[in-house]
């Protein structure tokens, strides 16, 4: 019964926290996704789009809405466009795709989402 009881309280204050940073959650996911639809662009380009517009259409021809790439255009970011992976001196880990000025997560050119 104590750990039906600890279980309950444990799951709501899980539940009450759930909403804590959700916007951000979301900011970080959409980057995620825009991250992933450059690498496909890239794929099938042998380097990244050229603009907001070029990303959204490619994503949209290959199945996706774009809204995520869409969120996080409204949001301000800055993108690298044109890149070619196998010219990024630093490598893919270490250079920006997309940032915010002011900060906040970036998104890097392997995908992943830091905080700088």
């Amino acid at each position: 019964m104590l750990r039906l009881a600890m279980a309950v309280c444990l799951g709501a204050v899980v539940m009450s926290l759930a909403g804590c940073g959700n916007s951000e959650a979301v900011l970080i996911n959409d980057l995620k996704q825009v991250g992933l639809a450059y690498h496909n662009y890239h794929d099938a380009n042998q380097k990244g789009p050229a603009n907001w517009e070029e990303l959204i259409k490619f994503e949209q021809e290959t199945g996706g809405d774009g809204a995520s790439i869409q969120r996080v255009r409204a949001a301000g970011y800055q993108m690298k466009w044109d890149a070619k992976f196998s010219e990024l001196p630093e490598g893919l880990a270490n250079t920006t795709m997309a940032e915010k000025a002011g900060g906040g997560p970036t998104l890097m050119m392997d995908g992943g989402v830091v905080r700088r």
